[in-house]
C-alpha cells in the first residue's frame, strides 16, 4: 500500500516554520533539523520549505544545486510511490544562519498566505496511485531544472513554484494545487527548452 502523504492535523505549517525562525537565531541549521520541524508532515512540508529561496530568491552559495537535488530525489520515491527519503551527507548539510533566518522569516507569510486556499478537495487527483506517479514525476522534473547551473534571473520561478503547489496540494489533498503544480512543471520544460533554443541562435550568430 503505497504511504500517506496526508499529515497529521494541528497547527499549520506556518506556524511551525515561524518558531523554527526564531531557532535559527541560534546557529547553523541543517536539512535534517527542517525535517524534525515539519512535525510528521514528512516530504510535503520539507518539499515546500526547499523551494521557498527559488522563489524570494534568496543568494545560495554552494547550496542551490543541492537543493534542487533533493527535490528531484523526493519526487523519483514519489513517482515509484515509496516514501521519500534523503542520503545522509543532504541531511547533514548545513544551512548558513543568515541564509536560514531570511529562508524562514520571508518564507512563511507566503506559506501562509498560501494556506488560506487550501483544502482536500479534488481527492482522486491526490490518493489515485497513477495520479500520485504523475505528481511525483513532475516534483522529479521541477527539481532536475532547480539543480541546473543556470545563471539566467528568474529561470527557476517557475519550477521552484510547481514544485511549491505540488508540496501544498499533496500536504493537505487538494487536487486543484495539485493540477496547478503539473501545468507549472509542464511551463518550467518549456521555458527551459526556450532558453536553450535562443541561446543556440545566439551562439550561432556569434560564431558567424
Amino acid at each position: 500500500m503505497p504511504p500517506s502523504l496526508l499529515p497529521p492535523r494541528g497547527t499549520r505549517l506556518s506556524e511551525d516554520l515561524a518558531q523554527l525562525g526564531d531557532a535559527a537565531e541560534e546557529g547553523p541549521l541543517t536539512m535534517n533539523r527542517l525535517l524534525r520541524a515539519a512535525r510528521g508532515r514528512g516530504f510535503p512540508a520539507l518539499l515546500a520549505i526547499l523551494t521557498l529561496p527559488f522563489i524570494i530568491p534568496l543568494p545560495l552559495p554552494g547550496l542551490s544545486t543541492p537543493f534542487g537535488i533533493a527535490i528531484a530525489l523526493f519526487g523519483l520515491r514519489l513517482a515509484i510511490l515509496r516514501r521519500p527519503l534523503l542520503p545522509r551527507w543532504l541531511l547533514r548539510r548545513k544551512i548558513p544562519p543568515v541564509v536560514a533566518r531570511a529562508l524562514l522569516h520571508r518564507g512563511v507569510p507566503i506559506i501562509r498566505r498560501a494556506e488560506r486556499w487550501l483544502y482536500p478537495r479534488l481527492l482522486p487527483l491526490s490518493r489515485w496511485p497513477p495520479f500520485r506517479s504523475i505528481t511525483g514525476l513532475a516534483v522529479a522534473s521541477c527539481g532536475f531544472v532547480l539543480a541546473l547551473p543556470v545563471p539566467i534571473p528568474f529561470s527557476n520561478t517557475l519550477p521552484a513554484l510547481g514544485a511549491l503547489l505540488l508540496a501544498l496540494g499533496a500536504m493537505e489533498e487538494d487536487g486543484l494545487f495539485l493540477l496547478l503544480g503539473w501545468v507549472l512543471s509542464l511551463a518550467a520544460w518549456i521555458a527551459l527548452a526556450v532558453l536553450c533554443w535562443m541561446g543556440k541562435i545566439g551562439l550561432h550568430h556569434l560564431l558567424l
